[in-house]
């Protein structure tokens, strides 16, 4: 059986199966308080949104933790994490890249509701595993056991440690599409050229299906094309 370690949680998938119920549960505590989704598995999930003032301690961490435990004592179990893609050599760097953790901090602040504008530019990232849900307020990203929850009309400020690099790549391409509604920080609260931090970020290399994603929502130049010999296009001089 798999174990679950509540004291480290800030996500979890968890699921019921007893007879023919069948259900599942996932929560996220994030800065704006805990997401909970829940239903019958398989079908579409429906949505609760715990605010921060209504959390333990007013603390989203302490009221995912608490809620989960009740879930763990009335007989749900933790649903194991997919495994992940499997490059040809495992030590390479689309190994590096799948492992790898980005540390970012973003703040969303639009100034309407762009969950429209939003759901079209990361319509791309759906080839690459990604599973987006639209949320009455923003959408939810998944990829695998990892998720974020982009909210598009109230401020959103959160952060912290991403164990899956597609998430950061898409904070990445959220903020050079949308400038004056998405800002990136680091540790140190800097702010983040998602271009230049794109260019530099060593967990895309070696991974040409988020590199050809990145090229799409600008972050990465696209490569040039050389002409065939004998068919320069005029205003080439060498």
């Amino acid at each position: 059986m798999i174990s679950l370690n509540v004291a480290a949680v800030v996500t979890a998938h968890l699921r019921y199966r007893q007879g023919s119920t069948d259900k599942e549960w996932r929560c996220e505590a994030t800065a704006q308080g805990v997401f909970i989704r829940y239903g019958k598995t398989g079908s579409r999930l429906r949505q609760t949104v715990i605010p921060v003032a209504a959390c333990v301690q007013r603390d989203p961490r302490q009221e995912a933790q608490r809620r989960i435990r009740e879930k763990l004592a009335k007989g749900y179990h933790p649903v194991p994490a997919p495994p992940a893609p499997r490059s040809a050599d495992p030590a390479g760097p689309a190994a590096t890249a799948t492992t790898a953790t980005v540390r970012l901090w973003w703040e969303i602040l639009p100034p309407q509701d762009i969950t429209a504008a939003v759901q079209t530019l990361l319509e791309p990232f759906t080839a690459l595993g990604m599973q987006i849900e639209s949320l009455p307020a923003g959408v939810a990203l998944r990829v695998g056991e990892a998720s974020l929850t982009v909210l598009t009309k109230p401020p959103l400020r959160a952060g912290g440690e991403l164990t899956q690099p597609l998430l950061a790549l898409v904070l990445l391409a959220l903020a050079r599409a949308l400038p004056d509604a998405v800002n990136l920080a680091d540790a140190a609260n800097q702010p983040i050229d998602p271009v230049a931090f794109a260019r530099a970020a060593t967990w895309l290399q070696g991974r040409e299906d988020w590199q050809t994603v990145a090229r799409a929502c600008g972050l990465l130049p696209t490569p040039p094309v050389l002409a065939a010999a004998g068919h320069e296009p005029p205003g080439w001089f060498f």
